[in-house]
């Protein structure tokens, strides 16, 4: 017997019970009984309306019906009301029957849930260590109504920044942009109900103490782009509790790019040097609240050219850290006003060139690929397309997009990763390959028993044109069989006919091992890829429950 029972239950719950073997509800339901408070309740069999209207409970019965041949469930009822905030006993007495043989229950099979109380809170808590941006959590006696709670019915003193507040089940959740070292006072409405219709009755406050927040640095790594409608071009960095950054920069060219991803991969043991000429190397003071993230500008005009376009390798480390697990950012900056995209099939590329700050086609910006000498210029839509062919780049050279227009170059690498280096703007040929399509007469087969498979193949053409045919030639099939333990339990051939259908048959053994075993196809004489395929079965004994 299984039973199930999720958190506190109502005071005339659903029960679903579930058996091993076959059973009479009429039978089972005279055995039930439920206890509470020392005092017994009669069950009766619960009605389809009852359990089409209990979401979780009608979806254990389409499990059962689905899983089981027959019926091996039942769900009961208490005839009267349960008494609140009480443990139930629930039990399957001695003698219960069977309905595929004689034989009865030799003892009683019981399990227990709770009826809800009233509601209200169990515990709270803001994480391990309370720090800015842990959430405040509260625990519930009882599920709460999920629909219709808002976060605007709470209230925090002091004033809570970008609150978030969720409910499931017997959990609120509140997130904010909480500040360090400062004592926060939470309160939760008297109004708020359950899933029983209960009110918590009375307001109710928790005071939570948020230290202060540990050090931490982000910003944009490997790559990013300055904002075009910005008047001074900058670089943003993250930081909280930091009182210094060390900041470097570096004036480079689209031909640096190698340099930067070797120089990120940050290899102690082969360090690489940045890129570029260094024009900048001092210390920024983030200026903001302590506690409290602080969004540092670092200013990159000294990088760039006179137009006030270029581009700039930028380093940011916090000047002291309190382990030496120092975070660094190694960022190159792109400061341009050329937007870029690019679309790549197996012939082409198809390059989209774009003002970054209003989204309107740029013409006559020269795209082209590195480490090649295509060069296209885009039409009145921006369009750019590039035949690609094999082999355009070099071994371990990292190929770009590059689209310039006057001194105002803007590029796109094929990757971000100096661990990657082989070309993605290159000619790629189309192929031909067969699908196939098998299926068997039973899924599981007992030993001793005929496996008889069937199905279908076709040649998928690759190409512009390309689609379903039929097969080439004189297409010939051969099989082997493999056991659950990766044996040889079985070989042969079969005809595959002129529209590509094959029709197979084997016999298994007496004695095989029993679990999931396979058939291995293999086709031969007709075009195309992917000439094996795999179709499984199980094999597996069949006893009765006794």
């Amino acid at each position: 017997m299984c039973r199930f029972a999720h958190g506190t239950q109502g005071l005339n719950p659903l029960i679903f019970i579930s058996f091993d073997q076959k059973i009479d509800p009429q039978a089972i339901v005279a055995t039930v009984g439920l206890e509470a408070n020392g005092t017994t309740f009669a069950a009766r069999i619960a009605s389809s309306e009852e359990i089409a209207g209990d979401e979780v409970v009608k979806g254990l019965v389409e499990a059962a019906e689905k899983r089981d041949n027959g019926t091996r469930w039942i769900v009961v009822t208490p005839k009267q009301s349960l008494p609140k905030d009480s443990l139930v006993i629930v039990s399957v007495g001695k003698g219960t029957p069977s309905a595929e043989g004689p034989r009865l229950t030799t003892s009683n099979q019981s399990f227990t849930f709770r009826t809800y109380g009233p509601l209200k809170i169990v515990r709270s808590r803001c994480g391990w260590d309370c720090r800015p941006g842990t959430p405040f959590s509260f625990e519930f006696s009882n599920s709460l109504e999920e629909e219709g709670f808002e976060s605007s019915s709470l209230k925090f003193e002091p004033a809570l920044e970008k609150v978030r507040a969720q409910v499931h089940n017997r959990w609120m959740t509140i997130r904010g942009r909480t500040a360090g070292q400062t004592t926060y006072t939470v309160t939760i409405p008297g109004t708020l109900k359950d899933e029983f219709g209960q009110t918590l009755g009375q307001d109710e406050t928790r005071t939570f103490i948020v230290g202060d927040a540990h050090p931490r640095l982000t910003g944009a790594n490997v790559l990013a782009v300055a904002d075009p409608k910005s008047e001074n071009a900058s670089f943003d960095v993250y930081s909280i509790n930091i009182p210094s950054l060390d900041v470097k920069i570096y004036k480079a060219k689209v031909e640096d790019w190698e340099k930067h991803l070797l120089f990120t991969q940050g290899n102690p043991r082969r360090p690489k040097p940045a890129p570029g000429r260094k024009v900048f190397d001092g210390k920024i003071k983030p200026e903001g609240d302590t506690d409290r993230m602080v969004t540092t500008a670092i200013e990159l005009s000294r990088a760039m050219n006179k137009d006030g376009k270029g581009h700039a390798v930028v380093v940011v480390t916090p000047t002291k850290w309190p382990n030496d697990y120092k975070p660094e950012i190694k960022t190159w900056v792109q400061v341009t006003d050329i937007g870029l995209d690019a679309f790549v099939d197996y012939e082409s590329m198809l390059a989209w060139t774009t003002d970054l700050a209003t989204g309107k086609s740029l013409e006559g910006v020269e795209v082209s690929i590195s480490h090649t000498d295509y060069r296209v210029n885009s039409n009145s839509e921006g369009l750019a397309t590039i035949a690609l062919k094999n082999n355009l780049s070099a071994e371990g050279e990292h190929q770009l997009v590059v689209a310039k227009k006057g001194s105002d170059v803007a590029f796109m690498p094929q990757t971000t990763s100096a661990w990657q280096s082989s070309s993605a703007f290159t000619a790629r040929g189309t192929f031909d390959a067969l699908r196939w399509f098998s299926f068997d007469d039973r899924e599981m087969y007992k030993p001793g028993e005929t496996v008889r498979v069937k199905g279908w193949l076709r040649i998928a053409e690759g190409g512009k044109k390309g689609g379903l045919v039929g097969l080439d030639g004189n297409a010939s099939m051969s099989y082997t069989v493999m056991g659950p333990r990766g044996n040889k339990i079985g070989e042969g051939k079969a005809e595959v006919s002129r529209v590509g259908g094959f029709d197979l048959s084997f016999e298994l053994p007496k004695t095989p091992n029993l679990g999931r075993a396979y058939v291995s196809l293999s086709v031969s004489g007709t075009r195309g890829t992917g000439t094996i395929h795999n179709h499984s079965f199980q094999i597996q004994e069949f006893r009765r429950p006794e």
